[in-house]
């Protein structure tokens, strides 16, 4: 019901709300699936994005594990930033795909891998590595009002987190959805 009212106030609205200007944020959780290791992971998530143009925006984002579904990695934090880029509509909703590149703060956990040198060491727990990655998103995000978006978003993350002469594929899918904020900075007067 509250959507429903929501949806329709943004119906209301008669010009494009989505410009220059605009920030959002929004924490919510992510699950992730480790493509190669077949395992997954949950983070909370945490995002920050400027439009710096009608259709391109800067983020900046966080992941923290918060649970994972076996114990190859005891965590899989990642910092990640770069653009965005939105498909013009002509109403509020906002699809994008990006291009971010970040790091992966990862520990594994001692349990089997495939090693990469010969012999394999021991199996000890690894220290904390920081290891580059890439994360390719695409998602939507749909304004209700001034204040509030809904969003959903899917994207592939690449990297590979290498300890002791092991490693482990970073290579993962990871889904979002959830209720964000935000806020425009610039006023009508200055957007012409």
């Amino acid at each position: 019901m509250v959507l429903g009212f929501l949806a329709g106030k943004a119906q209301e609205e008669k010009s494009r709300f989505i410009k220059k200007g605009l920030f959002r944020t929004t924490a919510t959780l992510s699950v992730g699936v480790l493509l190669k290791e077949k395992t997954s992971m949950i983070y909370g998530q945490g995002i920050i994005e400027y439009y710096v143009a009608d259709n391109v925006s800067m983020r900046g984002e966080g992941f923290f594990t918060v649970g994972q579904g076996n114990d190859l990695l005891k965590y899989n934090h990642s910092i990640i930033t770069g653009a965005n880029f939105h498909m013009k509509t002509k109403n509020h909703f906002d699809p994008y795909f990006g291009f971010l590149l970040g790091i992966a703060i990862a520990k594994y956990s001692g349990v089997e891998v495939q090693c990469i040198t010969t012999p394999c060491p021991p199996l000890n727990p690894g220290p904390q590595v920081a290891s580059p990655v890439i994360s390719i998103p695409l998602g939507f995000n749909f304004y209700f009002q001034r204040l509030f978006h809904l969003f959903f978003e899917t994207r592939f993350i690449y990297g590979k987190h290498i300890s002791y002469g092991q490693t482990i594929s970073l290579n993962e899918l990871r889904f979002s959805f959830g209720l964000g904020f935000n806020f425009n900075f610039k006023k009508k007067e200055e957007q012409k």
